[in-house]
């Protein structure tokens, strides 16, 4: 008797332990409560040991293990829904491209219809030995989670689980926004438990700012870096929109601050949700940004030699805005290259 109840409290905190280690990324309070359980099993073991010694000090119990160490916990599935977090580059959403995101989520077994044993077996549960499914006691049970008894052979396809892991690919158009942190809910996407019972799918998108481009309305703001003696002159520029770079004729004597307005380069004509507005296809708003001069000292040259040379400052920005703007480029590989695989 005393031998059985000394193995009993051995597996159960064996159980135990297994769940603190399983919850290691559960909540703290979860897992604290799980550590005092298995303090108070350890407590009452060392006074059941005690006691023993003292009423037959000759009598030492047998170090064997539990006869069944295999024992499965039944899962108690709680969160139906699934939270995915994805970093994606504001150059994406200005341009309302696709994003391909992967996660994986449960579905019942069917080998066992979500059971978690083998049901081939005759006996394939066995008694709580911690509750002993006793009522007052199974109630607050963690060694079997409440349910009394525990899992003695599991079904070889979800090894006892219930349920088995689905890996879900989804091609989402993302939505056109200046917002930083956008979640977007796809019911039925989540968790699937018995009974056709299906959770949702959070999508929370974790927004890499531009460095270069400002939507307003349906406009695209931009600053330009401009060499100040070819703004002098006037000339060609590069100016960097949310696809590419392209060639922009500024006039003699363009200074800071002035503007270049291109129509119909802004974003496509659209109904905003957030604002429940409708907005006609907008403009490029170039916003000019002298450079520092750093060309020859040459005198001999002419203004308009001069403004020929390269400007290592604004060759330095207009590749940083190529590089945010090949992020557009490198999602859209990224797609055409899975598709090929498949």
């Amino acid at each position: 008797m005393h031998t059985s109840d000394s193995e009993m409290y051995d597996f159960s905190i064996k159980l135990l332990r297994k769940q603190v280690g399983a919850k290691m990324e559960g909540n703290d309070s979860s897992n604290k409560n799980l550590a005092n359980k298995i303090n108070d099993l350890s407590y009452f073991k060392s006074r059941l040991l005690k006691r023993l010694s003292e009423t037959n000090p000759s009598s030492q119990p047998p170090a064997s293990k539990y006869q069944e160490p295999n024992l499965i916990q039944i899962e108690r599935l709680t969160e139906i829904n699934v939270v995915k977090e994805v970093e994606v580059h504001q150059v994406l959403l200005f341009n309302n491209a696709i994003k391909r995101i992967k996660y994986t989520r449960h579905t019942p077994c069917n080998n066992c219809s979500a059971t978690g044993i083998d049901l081939t077996s005759s006996q394939p549960y066995k008694l709580c030995p911690a509750c002993r499914n006793v009522e007052g006691n199974v109630e607050s049970c963690m060694v079997c989670n409440q349910y009394g008894k525990l899992i003695r052979i599991p079904c070889k396809n979800c090894l006892g689980k219930s349920y088995t892991n689905e890996a879900i690919t989804l091609d989402i158009k993302l939505p056109i926004t200046s917002q930083l942190n956008i979640s977007v809910n796809y019911p039925g996407f989540g968790h699937i438990f018995p009974n056709n019972l299906k959770g949702d799918l959070t999508v929370v998108f974790k927004v890499i700012p531009s460095n270069f481009f400002v939507i307003k309305n349906n406009d695209i703001h931009v600053k330009a870096l401009v060499d100040p003696i070819l703004a002098s002159i006037g000339g060609i520029i590069k100016v960097p929109t949310i696809n590419k770079l392209i060639n922009v004729r500024i006039p003699p004597g363009t200074k800071v601050g002035d503007q270049v307005i291109i129509k119909d380069m802004g974003l496509d004509a659209r109904y905003d949700l957030e604002t429940k507005t409708y907005y006609d296809k907008g403009s490029l708003i170039i916003q000019v940004v002298y450079a520092d001069i750093m060309k020859s000292n040459d005198r001999s040259l002419g203004l308009e030699e001069a403004a020929k040379l390269p400007n290592v400052q604004v060759e330095h920005f207009n590749k940083l805005a190529l590089r945010e703007i090949k992020e557009l480029k490198y999602n859209q590989q990224e797609l055409q290259q899975e598709q090929q695989n498949w």
